[in-house]
């Protein structure tokens, strides 16, 4: 390219970028000149269940807790019993209600989960047939209740997997509600997709109970069936759990087990004592303590039972295997919310 050509691209060069500065500040110009008109945001309008919880005191605008707030309590005492090889589990619970709501009740809530896998229960998606949940009985306040339409009197109720049950004397406020139910059902392989088994060998269990819904002060029940694709709405509550499973079978679970020197062989609960001063992986189980059998005590006529309890928790979840590997450590953990840990300000 000669030297005119170089000479003259620059000049164009200079021209264009020129008149783009030119309208870029012309532009800015003329928006300075401009009103800018903004859409006036609506007013915020509560719904009247949570205009009626405002104006009782059970809430507030700010979301703290109102000055007459309440809310149900429900504690658990469950006894399980697992067969792995069946995948059947059996149960019985115990199930202490108080109810604190400022409304008279006839019937209580039950949710039934596992119907999700019963034939003609309604779903979201195609699951596996188990036949959901068998209740072989059910008491309320010690007085035996029977299946029959809530119409008819006392007794209890199955529609999906809603259960409703309906005591002899009405619900009022302040007052507390035991209801005793055994219950029975197999186990899905894949359950919804957050619990399930694989190869019997390692088993997944959760919503796996019955469990009292909530009655909040909205909407009272939160009758909502489970379809498959949900989150949980629960109470807080206490558990104390007993599970039953075959000698060899190891159990993690919601809270803290209390019987370790139950279920544990020597070796384990020594491995678990170092586990608890290192800062390294120990190894508790792995496939060759697995296969000789010494990851856990004897157990009694073939079968291990591990108790746990779980204090102010809206769930309980467990999980079990026998070839499952487990390994172990510690940390210090310092956090202002626990009183009896030294925390360090800096």
């Amino acid at each position: 390219m000669g030297q005119m050509d170089k000479k003259f691209v620059t000049l164009v060069f200079t021209v264009v970028v020129s008149l783009w500065a030119g309208c870029a500040v012309g532009a800015a110009a003329q928006q300075q000149d401009e009103v800018v008109v903004r859409a006036i945001p609506a007013a915020v309008g509560y719904s009247p269940e949570f205009d009626r919880a405002l104006q009782r005191g059970w809430r507030s605008e700010t979301g703290a807790p109102g000055h007459s707030y309440w809310q149900n309590w429900t504690d658990y005492e469950i006894e399980a019993r697992l067969d792995p090889e069946t995948a059947k589990l059996e149960g019985t619970v115990q199930i202490l209600y108080a109810h604190d709501a400022p409304a008279n009740l006839n019937s209580v809530l039950i949710h039934l989960h596992q119907n999700l896998h019963r034939e003609g229960s309604p779903r979201s998606s195609e699951q596996e047939i188990t036949g959901g949940v068998t209740i072989t009985r059910l008491a309320a306040d010690g007085e035996e209740l029977s299946e029959r339409p809530m119409e008819e009197g006392p007794g209890w109720e199955v529609d999906g997997t809603l259960m409703q049950v309906r005591p002899t004397i009405r619900l009022e406020p302040g007052d507390t509600l035991q209801l005793d139910i055994d219950w029975e059902m197999a186990l899905p392989q894949r359950g919804a997709g957050r619990m399930g088994h694989s190869n019997k060998e390692v088993y997944l269990i959760a919503y796996w109970f019955p469990k009292v819904g909530v009655f909040d002060d909205l909407h009272g029940w939160a009758a909502q069936p489970y379809l498959g694709n949900a989150e949980f709405y629960d109470d807080f509550g206490n558990y104390k759990v007993s599970i039953s499973v075959p000698t060899g079978w190891t159990v993690m679970a919601t809270g803290e087990l209390q019987n370790p020197e139950e279920v544990f062989s020597a070796i384990t609960l020594d491995q678990l004592d170092a586990a608890a001063v290192s800062d390294t992986l120990v190894v508790i189980a792995d496939a060759a303590s697995r296969g000789a059998g010494t990851v856990t005590a004897e157990g009694t006529d073939g079968w291990l039972n591990y108790r746990f309890s779980a204090e102010n928790v809206r769930d309980f979840v467990w999980t079990t295997s026998n070839v499952q590997r487990w390994d172990a450590t510690s940390a210090e953990v310092a956090n202002q919310i626990w009183p009896d840990v030294d925390t360090d300000s800096d």
